[in-house]
């Protein structure tokens, strides 16, 4: 045994026998007393189901105060291999630590001989220089750093024996269903870590699971944890980019939809199961309240966009008896497919309910995957979309909305040589990429907007490769504005709302501490409970992260720069609030509340998001009540606007919401009507 190996396990007070630990060896000595070999003896204890066996393995690896102790290499060895390696070793002595505190069951005792194993394994190759998964077939958990959050997340990637390094594979992105309360970061990373065969395909596939940060139905950070994961996978593998799939079922069935339907131009194909895609069908639009419909449509009326699976072949499973996600969802996005024209094959399981992945034969789901190889540069883009948080697709990018709780469309297509039709609904600017595929690059662009008289653009080699045009706000004239800003504060990409969009990027809850000490802790807590909701602490493992709570005085200036603040707290309690607020739209200004007109400031809450006017391209979002003691943080709900002023109202029976002011800021994020 190495050096290295001979430290850790003293640390944890285990030794080994030598060989592969993977395997119990006969010669393990079939007593507690006797160390070497503990690991192996303790997947036998928990056979043969010896609780005091196993409560001595907690006592002496659960003491371990600090579990990155158990990562013993030298960061300025190899320093960019370092920053490669380390989330890999950490998510391993993460899982560990939580496996001997809490493991009851024979696979999750295998599990701490394999990670123990692997962080060996690791560990060694760094040394000389390698990177223990560099050219390795199998299954593996890997591992990245979240820049949200800083948190260590997880995926697991299968890659075939037949892999070639020389040759470029296909990548199949796969989403989990729901886990529940169990689907921590260590359970998962636990259960994937089990089998290192790789899964068998005939295509040369390389498999990529998602852990997607918990049961976040792939929203948000859910959905940066998909495109994160494939980006660490495409750097470490030769991976065809043309050649990308995304399948999943039930709750991965809709992230499969949710995932490509905004981005059309990342996936040759998917293949989502027992997935819903809608919440309010088609004919209900107008009967969403305004404030409410944006949100609610962004994230489950999928099927409304279907007009963007242009270029995305679809195969759609359900069964159709499924008592948890109704076989309608399925149906109604075929049913929009098929009507478009677009290629959709769908198979309904009669009989069968919600686990239809129990009779969906994958090898066939791959073959049909297979056929579709992904075009970067169509001549012809459908794009659709309720926000601009979702903007771009292949060669066209919406840059900004005429109304900006609507939602937009844009239809761009190469209809002659160097020449573009363009048609929009709710587009102010957009941009075209010029790609050399599509565009000669010596000759005069033309582009054809809303049946307008064409902007003809003089393109070289050296012209930029992108060009925008902008719409009058007076008439329905185009003009170049390539290069050119709109002045003023705007909703653009990245910062355009509504409120769960603080949530899109990395942020901080930041509680205010100037009041008095009840006020104080009111606000500490209130900021406590909302990133455990946050979360799911509470058992439903949401957003799993380590997301950070600070007191106003605790901001720096580089929290400032990177990070999207949550401020609880009216204005006299939280500094940073009342260093702010005469440059926000909604202030507390003695007894009244000033927004789109003044308010008695009697038992109403506040909660408004609003450009950061100490970092305009950071949020803030601002949470207060004017009676501090009544104040209750907001949940995170995908049907919150931009701003909500209101107040609790009971009758003794039940406390219902009163609300006085409610809805989204305009494109200039002003209450005052659009231009």
């Amino acid at each position: 045994m190495n050096k290295k190996s001979k430290w850790i396990t003293t640390v944890l007070l285990v030794m080994f026998a030598s060989g592969n630990v993977r395997a119990a060896q006969d010669d393990i000595p079939a007593s507690p007393e006797n160390d070497r070999g503990g690991l192996e003896f303790c997947v036998r204890a928990f056979l043969a189901k010896d609780e005091a066996t196993c409560d001595l393995l907690r006592a002496r690896l659960g003491g371990i105060q600090n579990v990155h102790s158990l990562i013993t290499i030298d960061a300025a060895k190899h320093p960019e291999l370092y920053k490669k390696v380390l989330p890999n070793l950490e998510i391993r002595t993460l899982t560990l630590q939580n496996l001997v505190q809490n493991a009851k069951t024979a696979e999750e005792a295998r599990a701490i001989v394999v990670l123990y194993q692997d962080l060996v394994d690791i560990m060694n190759d760094y040394d000389r220089g390698k990177d223990y998964f560099d050219g390795r077939a199998g299954r593996f958990v890997k591992a990245y750093r979240a820049g949200e959050d800083d948190s260590i997340q997880p995926y697991h990637v299968s890659v075939p024996d037949s892999y070639d390094p020389a040759k470029p594979s296909p990548l199949v992105v796969s989403l989990h269903g729901y886990g529940g309360d169990k689907l921590t970061r260590e359970y998962w990373t636990a259960e994937r870590s089990l089998t290192h065969a790789p899964e068998k395909n005939k295509h040369n596939i390389i498999v990529l699971s998602i852990y997607g940060r918990g049961n976040t139905m792939y929203h948000g950070l859910g959905k940066r944890d998909v495109f994160r994961a494939m980006d660490e996978v495409t750097r470490d593998y030769n991976v065809d980019p043309q050649r990308v799939y995304l399948r999943g079922g039930s709750m991965g069935g809709h992230g499969t939809w949710f995932v490509s339907i905004y981005h059309p131009d990342r996936f040759a194909a998917i293949s989502p199961m027992c997935g819903y895609c809608y919440r309010f069908k088609h004919d209900r639009w107008e009967a969403v309240p305004s404030w409410a419909y944006k949100a609610t449509l962004t994230e489950y009326g999928l099927s409304f966009f279907a007009e963007n699976y242009l270029h995305v072949p679809n195969c759609i499973h359900h069964g159709a008896v499924d008592q948890t996600v109704s076989v309608e969802n399925s149906r109604t996005m075929a049913k929009c497919l098929k009507d478009l024209g677009y290629d959709c094959l769908y198979k309904e399981y009669e009989g069968v309910g919600h686990d239809v992945w129990t009779v969906v034969d994958s090898a066939s789901v791959y073959d049909w995957l297979m056929q579709y190889k992904l075009d970067p540069y169509p001549k012809r883009v459908i794009y659709k979309t309720p926000t601009l948080r979702y903007n771009h697709a292949y060669w066209v990018t919406i840059d900004e909305f005429i109304e900006a709780n609507s939602v937009a469309r844009i239809e761009a297509e190469v209809t002659a040589p160097n020449t573009v039709t363009v048609n929009t609904r709710n587009v102010r600017q957009f941009s075209l990429q010029l790609p050399e595929k599509l565009f000669d690059r010596e000759k005069p662009v033309a582009v054809l907007v809303d049946e307008m008289p064409a902007t003809t653009f003089a393109v070289t080699k050296d012209s930029p490769e992108t060009i925008s045009l902008r719409k009058s706000p007076t008439g329905p004239a185009w003009a170049d504005s390539t290069g050119k800003t709109a002045g003023g504060l705007r909703k653009k990409h990245g910062l355009q709302g509504p409120m769960t969009d603080v949530y899109e990027e990395r942020f901080i809850y930041v509680y205010g501490s100037a009041g008095d000490d009840e006020e104080d802790r009111i606000n500490q807590q209130a900021a406590t409970r909302a990133r455990d909701a946050f979360t799911g602490a509470f058992g439903d493992r949401l957003f799993v992260g380590e997301f950070v709570v600070k007191r106003d005085t605790e901001v720096t200036g580089e929290d400032l720069q990177n990070a999207n603040l949550i401020l609880i707290g009216r204005p006299e309690s939280n500094e940073i609030t009342r260093k702010i607020q005469s440059k926000l739209p909604i202030r507390l200004e003695g007894d009244t509340i000033v927004a789109q007109g003044n308010l008695p400031a009697e038992d109403l809450q506040v909660a408004f998001l609003y450009p950061n006017p100490l970092n305009p391209q950071r949020y803030v979002f601002v949470q207060y009540a004017t009676d501090a003691k009544s104040f209750e943080s907001l949940p995170r709900s995908e049907q919150l606007p931009d701003y909500m002023i209101f107040r609790r109202v009971s009758d003794g029976k039940e406390t219902k919401t009163e609300f006085l002011e409610v809805g989204h800021f305009n494109g200039r994020w002003q209450f005052d009507r659009e231009e």
